[in-house]
């Protein structure tokens, strides 16, 4: 390992093998997602952008790759020698190499804040006296750390020098900068000696002026050697060191750790079935509320409740007043390492969620308190969001959803119903399963009882072709979000990714998958369907909810929802399911039935349509012996004029013309190309085959224009 680079999704990797790799967190560790290649040497210096990654080599290039890997996107090239380091800030990339030169290139598109990663140009080099070991951006300014062992600040815009730090000296391994806090620079030397340098009110010197040095730090750090490796990247509360040359350690601070557990926890099963509908009922005046309407009575209405006093509590993420409702949760042990994400809408009333919940958690027996969902409404911090309106950062939410969906391990996909669902109109919604999807991630359809009803009639009566096309409808390109800038940033995502096509067509299929095996389930005449397949969790349940009211369904009655005296017991569990068994069983046996007498009577007019093939088969036989005895019966009888063989015999009973084909069964009605229908009693026979083909009993007959019936006998 020769270079490191870490962000919120990866650590990033460069090697002797002259290759990158992207390295993701999942449950059992870490994997590789990509390899990213092209370089031709060893890679020294790698750093993460929001949405790709610049890698540089030995080969003096910089090479820039999207995360979804692939081919470079781009090849800079404008040093030498070998470059050491780089650094990205905002549309500015910054290099420096052997050759005594850093430069700083621009990306014009990523200024004007356009989509796309776009080309980089040039926009001005840094010279130097020696080679230049490593590069940081600054406020309006850039540090370098040169093996003469100063560090020089220069201005952002032209390349001014501002100032010298530190005195230039001869050095085998020269000043490496570890960055920027704000206006103080630190370096470090080659004794483990962490320089601090106060820059604050630095100005670019006049026309007529030098550069200013200061040859001392403002203060200086010791710190330890060799346990922290030669190579080190920072992002935010991790830091990745390499103590050998095959290993990588990933370090994160007590605040980062922090952040990480209360971001990654979910809701406990037995609170969402139990106290949070009691909740619901004290605290919402509605009849049936949205999580819409909650969020307006916990966080922005002009009486917000705060959950628990979540509003005074500190944030594990940021220290700051304001936490999430999950955070408050798990101080009472009502929450969890997530287990799953639930893939929802905030539209969905509370009443629909629980109702679907309860019958998942009925027939896959699951165990109420080692169960924990990530549901956003519950576990993001909604005082940044929708309180103090932060934005959401755009920074590759692709990679974002995959790390968090990879994390749970399983993913809830909870339809408000099978007809048109509004779920496939959020672009949240759409875009959490493509991801989920594309990295194998298993999900699972639930539903609410009412739904579950309908679709069992609708599968029973055999309407599935008209519920899958109701589930076609995904036109990503066209969904909706709360939010405009969340709608904008995750379409920025696809469109300059993996595009709209690719997106829809992997949710389609998989709604189309659903659908299908949930219907072949409801056919499998034995009720044996795996308890992990798709009508285990929409289909086979019914409701546990006990009410004194008519209707156990909650998603139909709105003031049902469930108290905590009502959670779903062992023994509920057990007679839940096998009242639905039996209930199931008799509905496909009805079904069987139905199918056997269909079955009886296609047999029957099988049979039907064997006879009548038989019989023409018979007739055709007879026509084929008319057809050789006829025309010398005809000639006996009836024998043509002399001198006119176009005219028919005088003693014809009956004539008429036609031309072109026609088709015709003993006392059918032949249609002739001009219009005419000729009723013909008896068998077509043919003196010539002046006329088109005929069809009678199978057999093919040739007749004239002129056609004439035999007489009887």
């Amino acid at each position: 390992v020769t270079a490191l680079a870490v962000n919120s999704h990866f650590v990033i990797s460069g090697g002797d093998d002259c290759k990158v790799l992207l390295w993701y967190s999942t449950p059992d560790g870490y994997s590789v997602k990509a390899t990213l290649e092209g370089h031709k040497a060893t890679v020294w210096a790698i750093a993460a952008g929001p949405s790709f990654v610049a890698a540089s080599a030995e080969d003096g290039t910089t090479r820039i790759w999207p995360y979804s890997g692939g081919p470079a996107h781009q090849v800079l090239k404008g040093h030498s020698k070998t470059i050491f380091a780089l650094d990205i800030q905002k549309h500015r990339l910054a290099t420096c190499s052997a050759d005594n030169t850093a430069i700083v290139w621009s990306n014009a598109k990523m200024a004007a804040g356009e989509e796309g990663i776009g080309q980089w140009s040039q926009a001005f080099t840094l010279a130097h006296d020696k080679p230049v070991l490593s590069v940081a951006f600054g406020d309006g300014k850039i540090a370098t750390g040169c093996q003469d062992y100063a560090a020089r600040v220069w201005s952002l815009e032209d390349g001014a020098l501002m100032i010298q730090l530190g005195r230039s000296q001869t050095s085998k391994s020269g000043l490496k900068l570890l960055g920027w806090n704000q206006d103080i620079l630190l370096s470090k030397a080659p004794n483990s000696m962490v320089h601090i340098w106060d820059c604050k009110g630095l100005k670019k010197p006049g026309p007529k002026e030098q550069p200013s040095k200061r040859l001392s730090p403002d203060d200086r750090i010791q710190i330890g050697s060799g346990s922290w490796g030669v190579f080190r990247a920072v992002y935010k509360h991790y830091m990745v060191t390499s103590p050998n040359s095959n290993s990588l350690d990933l370090w994160v601070t007590a605040p980062g750790k922090r952040k990480a557990a209360s971001e990654g926890l979910g809701v406990s099963l037995r609170y969402l079935l139990g106290s949070f509908p009691d909740f619901v009922r004290k605290v919402c005046p509605k009849e049936n509320p949205t999580f819409r309407d909650l969020s307006e009575i916990i966080w922005t209405g002009k009486e917000a409740i705060h959950f628990r006093g979540s509003d005074k509590e500190l944030c594990p993420r940021d220290d700051r007043p304001g936490c999430s409702i999950v955070d408050m949760l798990n101080q009472s042990k009502e929450a969890g390492k997530a287990t799953h994400f639930m893939s929802w809408s905030w539209n969905y009333s509370v009443a629909m969620m629980i109702s679907a919940l309860a019958r998942w958690k009925l027939l896959n027996n699951v165990n109420m308190d080692e169960t924990h969902i990530w549901i956003c409404f519950f576990v993001n911090n909604q005082y940044r969001i929708l309180v103090e309106k932060q934005p959401v950062s755009s920074e590759d939410l692709g990679e974002i959803f995959a790390s968090r969906l990879r994390s749970c391990g399983r993913v809830l996909v909870l339809l408000d119903t099978y007809k048109q669902p509004m779920y496939i109109q959020r672009v949240w919604c759409v875009f959490e399963t493509y991801q989920a999807t594309k990295n194998g991630v298993p999900l699972e359809v639930i539903l609410p009882q009412d739904a579950v009803d309908d679709l069992k009639v609708e599968l029973t009566e055999g309407h599935l072709m008209e519920i899958r096309e109701g589930l076609e409808g995904i036109q990503v390109e066209n969904a909706t979000a709360w939010s405009k800038e969340d709608e904008e940033n995750i379409k920025r995502e696809i469109r300059t990714t993996i595009g709209y096509e690719q997106v829809n067509d992997k949710v389609q299929d998989f709604l189309r998958d659903w659908i299908v095996t949930a219907f072949g389930e409801l056919m499998n005449v034995n009720g044996e369907s795996s308890p992990d397949g798709v009508l285990s969790s929409s289909v086979r349940n019914k409701s546990p909810t006990k009410s004194p009211t008519k209707s156990p369904n909650p998603s139909k009655t709105s003031n049902n929802l469930q108290p905590p005296s009502m959670a779903p017991t062992d023994e509920d569990c057990a007679s839940g399911v096998d009242r639905e068994m039996e209930e199931l069983l008799t509905e496909l046996q009805t079904v069987k039935q139905t199918l056997k007498a269909r079955d009886e009577e296609v047999a029957v007019l099988t049979k039907k349509l064997q006879t009548a093939e038989e019989t023409i088969e018979r007739q055709s036989a007879r026509l084929r012996e008319l057809e050789g005895a006829a025309p010398q019966a005809v000639t006996k009888a009836y024998p043509p004029n002399e001198g006119d063989s176009t005219k028919s015999t005088t003693n014809t009973k009956e004539r008429c013309s036609s031309s072109g084909s026609g088709s015709a069964k003993g006392g059918a009605v032949a249609d002739g190309g001009g219009g005419a229908k000729v009723r013909v009693q008896g068998p077509l026979i043919s003196p010539s085959a002046t006329g088109g083909a005929g069809n009678a009993g199978g057999g093919a007959v040739s007749f004239s224009s002129s056609m004439t019936k035999l007489p009887p006998g």
